[in-house]
Parts: C-alpha cells; structure tokens; sequence
C-alpha cells in the first residue's frame, strides 16, 4: 500500500508504484540466512533492525 498509494498521490502510478512490465522499479536483494538475522518472527523488522551492508547481495536501480 505505501509504495502504489504513494504513486498515486504523485500522479505516477502509470510508472511507478507496482512491479509490472513497463513500470520503473529499484530492486534490492537481502540474504537473510545469516546468524545475525534470527530468529526471525517479523522479516521487516529483522531487516531495518539487524541486516547490515553485507547482506544486500544485488541491487538494480530504475529497472524497466
């Protein structure tokens, strides 16, 4: 809901907002099969409070 809603506030849902064919996204890659990130009962929480640097694998940026 924040990331298409948020699209159309700005009147870019026809571009962004969604993963669809056509639509421009910035992607990230977490490798969450550390030790650090468990357990892990909330994956959202795991990430913003425990991922580091060293598990983003990939990140791809304005992507079509």
């Amino acid at each position: 809901m924040a990331t298409i809603d948020g699209a159309r506030a700005l009147g870019l849902n026809h571009e962004i907002g969604s993963i669809e064919f056509g639509k421009q996204a910035d992607i990230s890659f977490i490798e969450l099969e550390q030790m650090h990130l468990t357990p892990r009962p909330d994956i959202v929480s795991a990430i913003v409070y425990a991922a580091t640097t060293g598990n983003v694998k990939t990140v791809l940026i304005d992507c079509r």
